[in-house]
């Protein structure tokens, strides 16, 4: 608990600390009659619809009126390999994008299209004011290419009501949670008794996030998700088999959802409804469900483990183009400082569908919030998936390995053996150390 307390208390100072400086480094009239020209924005349908980009847009407008700001909508599946296309016949679609993951965005920094942050960490936008697993997930080669702003955090999103029920909720109105892995099928059982016999948990072992799951039982359990003294990850331990037979054994006693493979939103769409008690994927499904339930509905709970060892974390990014004009890249940083990173542009996107900001000071007025105090002190012990080369090939064999593995259609040894081997198959590269 010291740790925990000891976390928070730093979050609120950096918070309290960012949003002073950040005061300090508002432009002045004449800084403001400075910045003139076009800045295209191209951001992913998706954040568009969550984030008020437009009026960020708006608001950059009025604060610097010479200047004209574009909002492009883009695709989340197919952005990557257009504007690969494009630059690579010498054409710049955008002038700072706004969307994407770390492995979407490494094709970018592949093919050298993009420009370092090196420069933008000074002052307010220091290092530090940013939670690091986050920061780092921008890292390719050594270097700061895209600059995360939200991040993504896996933890059990819970139903309030059916813990009550089940006697899973404490006199603080937080989950009773359990403490290890192996507590999770009778923490699960009791929460099936409360919602009628049907499953009372979902764990997500399907296409988005059965390799996170698996890395975040992993971490939780041993603090770690590689083989002792490797970057590879860990299909051998005790903690491997553990973390599948588990799964495995809550679908076959039917006290977790078996749909959770098949169906890529099917728990999430349960929770949502009320229909399961506790969902372990990303953590923005609480507030989904509280759009729905009602805020004092829902809560969040930590994996077991992971609130000591850590949790995985994911991000999307801000990036910007090689190809930008000097004016253009001006523009697009001061965009980010002036929009991005602010409390008015993060906030929505926190609230209402769970998206985390990365960089502290835009937490500023929800340090004391219960349920955002246990969230910011698992992400500051965040941990990246590994940036291997070939980890797209990986998340694959992990999709359909782990997926047998907890239906039953292959045993837990095998599955691991198969993965195991396979991994020696992958490209191993780390992407994100320098070369």
């Amino acid at each position: 608990m010291k740790v925990l307390q000891r976390t928070i208390r730093q979050v609120a100072m950096l918070a309290a600390g960012g949003m002073a400086a950040a005061a300090v480094m508002l432009p002045t009239t004449a800084q403001a009659q400075d910045l003139q020209g076009t800045l295209r924005v191209a951001a992913n349908g998706w954040i568009i619809q969550k984030f008020p980009v437009q009026v960020a847009a708006d608001d950059f407008m009025k604060k610097h009126p010479k200047v004209k700001v574009e909002v492009i909508p883009n695709d989340d599946d197919t952005f990557v390999n257009q504007y690969l296309l494009e630059w690579a016949h010498g054409h710049n679609p955008a002038d700072l994008g706004i969307g994407g993951t770390p492995g979407q965005l490494a094709s970018f920094v592949a093919k050298g299209y993009l420009v370092p942050w090196t420069d933008f960490f000074t002052g307010a936008f220091a290092k530090d004011k940013f939670v690091p697993a986050y920061l780092q997930s921008g890292v390719f080669k050594g270097v700061q290419y895209t600059l995360p702003f939200l991040g993504e955090v896996m933890m059990f999103s819970v139903n309030k009501p059916m813990l009550k029920t089940a006697g899973l909720l404490g006199a603080d109105g937080e989950a009773t949670a359990p403490q290890t892995w192996a507590d999770l099928p009778a923490f699960c059982k009791k929460l099936t008794e409360a919602n009628g016999g049907k499953p009372g948990c979902s764990i997500h072992w399907g296409f988005s996030f059965a390799a996170y799951n698996y890395m975040t039982c992993l971490l939780g359990e041993q603090g770690t998700f590689y083989e002792k003294g490797t970057k590879i990850i860990d299909f051998s331990s005790k903690a491997a088999h553990d973390c599948l037979a588990v799964g495995r054994q809550m679908i076959s006693d039917g006290t977790s959802m078996p749909e959770s493979v098949s169906d890529d939103n099917g728990g999430r769409r349960a929770y949502v409804a009320g229909a399961v008690g506790a969902l372990l994927e990303a953590a923005s499904r609480e507030a989904e469900a509280a759009a729905t339930l009602g805020a004092d509905k829902v809560g969040l709970m930590a994996a077991p483990g992971t609130e000591k060892n850590g949790t995985i974390v994911f991000s999307h990014a801000v990036y910007i183009p090689k190809a930008d004009t000097a004016n253009a890249r001006t523009l697009a940083l001061a965009f980010v400082r002036e929009e991005i990173l602010t409390p008015e542009f993060a906030q929505p996107g926190l609230k209402r569908f769970g998206k985390l900001p990365t960089y502290l000071p835009a937490w500023k007025g929800l340090e004391s919030d219960p349920t955002y105090k246990l969230v910011l002190s698992v992400i500051a012990r965040g941990v990246n998936a590994p940036a291997y080369a070939g980890y797209d090939q990986l998340d694959t064999y992990m999709q359909q390995q782990i997926g047998k593995a907890v239906l039953g259609t292959e045993s837990v040894d095998a599955a691991l053996k198969t993965l195991h081997d396979q991994i020696r198959t992958v490209n191993l590269t780390d992407l994100a150390a320098a070369h």
